[in-house]
Order: C-alpha cells, then sequence, then structure tokens
C-alpha cells in the first residue's frame, strides 16, 4: 500500500529494515503499480492499463506460416 500510495522504495526499506532490492523484488512479485488501489485491485490504476480490444494484422502471412491443406489420401478418396 506504501508504495501504491506514492512512498519510495527507499523509505520502505528503511521503515522495515530491508534493503531496496528486497523491497523493489517484493513489490514487482506482488505486481503492485504506482496508483494502484491496492484494497480494491478491481479497480484499474489508469485508463491506459485497461485491457485494449486487439486489432487484426493487416499483414499477411508468410506462405510456411499458413495454415496449411490436407491433402486426402488414396485410402480416403
Amino acid at each position: 500500500m506504501m508504495y501504491a500510495d506514492g512512498q519510495s522504495i527507499k523509505s520502505i526499506a528503511e521503515k522495515f529494515g530491508r534493503t531496496d532490492t528486497s523491497i523493489r523484488l517484493l513489490v514487482s512479485k506482488m505486481g503492485v503499480k504506482r496508483g494502484d488501489d491496492v484494497l480494491n485491485p478491481e479497480t484499474p490504476a489508469a485508463e491506459s492499463e485497461q485491457p485494449k480490444e486487439k486489432k487484426e494484422s493487416v499483414l499477411k502471412k508468410p506462405w510456411y506460416l499458413q495454415s496449411q491443406r490436407t491433402i486426402p489420401s488414396k485410402k480416403e478418396q
């Protein structure tokens, strides 16, 4: 909560008697970002972090990445 509220990593580390690196690692593992509402994780910190709709690529795949058609065997014919 302290990190999400904007406190520096250094001040958090001093308060808990830990190194800056350990606090940075912990925050990273927890996935906390500045401005996150830690008590209500359903609320994103900013609109830019909301999932965006995926757009379909206008580029064509090279021939070797395109789905392959199966050729029926002689037994199936």
